[in-house]
């Protein structure tokens, strides 16, 4: 643990100098290619960089719209060719609020949050490996926040998670994930004295 304790912090302090590195995240996004086709709506979070982000939150991650929604307010709008490459964020007032670009590598997914002021507001990274399977995540905030993610697979599916976050640089805490029998994500919880604690579930508990 101590080992992934040190991967995880040395991955964060990394990010946070990327955060405040400004002109290389502008020429990271001028020289990036992203697509201009529309690929669909949400009127909440549908599709996020971080595995299950809606869902560790405590929400479900909401359906994709064909269409344009009549109301923008505090929709999204996902943007690409082929793959979700740009999120557009609107605001209560229908008015943009952030553009996330998204850059992949062969074994990386880099997230940009750039808010309409021109201010980088948080860099997430993705790390997969050969077979393009989510290994670790790692997202810095302007506000100071921070967060990293370790996954650990059972049945091909992520059935524990390894958090670190800001509140904590030395030690981290297991998250566990449930899935029913077609492996769709129902619920997931911490253990507090042996206790399950649900932070997302698809039924009521």
């Amino acid at each position: 643990m101590e080992t992934l304790i040190k991967t995880m912090n040395n991955h964060l302090t990394k990010l946070k100098e990327e955060l405040l590195s400004t002109a290389e995240l502008d020429e990271k996004i001028n020289n990036g290619s992203f697509g201009d086709t529309v690929l669909s709506w949400s009127k909440s979070r549908a599709y996020g960089v971080i595995p299950f982000y809606s869902e560790l939150t405590g929400y479900s991650s909401d359906s994709m719209l064909k269409r344009e929604p009549k109301n923008k307010k505090n929709a999204y709008c996902y943007i690409g060719n082929g793959n979700i490459d740009k999120i557009i964020r609107y605001n209560t007032r229908s008015e943009i609020e952030d553009i996330e670009y998204i850059i992949r590598t062969n074994n990386e997914v880099f997230s940009i949050l750039k808010d309409f002021r021109g201010d980088f507001r948080s860099l997430t990274k993705l790390i997969l490996d050969d077979q393009g399977k989510n290994q670790e995540c790692y997202r810095v905030d302007d506000d100071g926040d921070f967060f990293g993610y370790h996954y650990i697979y059972n049945d091909d599916v992520i059935s524990e998670i390894i958090s670190m976050t800001h509140y904590n640089i030395n030690a981290c805490n297991s998250i566990y994930l449930e899935y029913d029998d077609t492996k769709n994500l129902e619920g997931i919880y911490f253990k507090n004295k042996g206790e399950k604690v649900y932070i997302y579930s698809i039924n009521k508990r």
